[in-house]
């Protein structure tokens, strides 16, 4: 899983961060997606390069050291992907 390119994402308030579509894509995707510091975390991580569900667990799970739930941080990608697959935010 990848995102579309032409998208940028940057912290709106602390805390907060918001991905806006650029250039062409601003035409097919008006507005912006607010999400946390863990959205901002997968988002930036998937607009790199192409990963699987496993991958993005790992990388969160590392990303909390610990400080989070196996069990939460896969409810959390599975979230974050069902709503990237719901927008078409996924590349093909």
């Amino acid at each position: 899983m990848k995102i579309k390119s032409g998208f940028e994402i940057a912290e709106d308030t602390p805390g907060i961060y918001v991905a806006r579509a650029t250039g062409e894509r601003a035409k097919e995707f008006p507005g912006g997606i607010q999400m946390g510091m863990s959205g901002a975390f997968l988002w930036d991580y998937m607009s790199k390069k192409d990963c699987d569900r496993a991958e993005l667990i790992l990388c969160l799970d590392s990303f909390y050291e610990c400080e989070t739930s196996t069990e939460q941080i896969t409810a959390d990608v599975d979230m974050f992907v069902s709503f990237l697959q719901a927008n078409n935010l996924l590349e093909e």
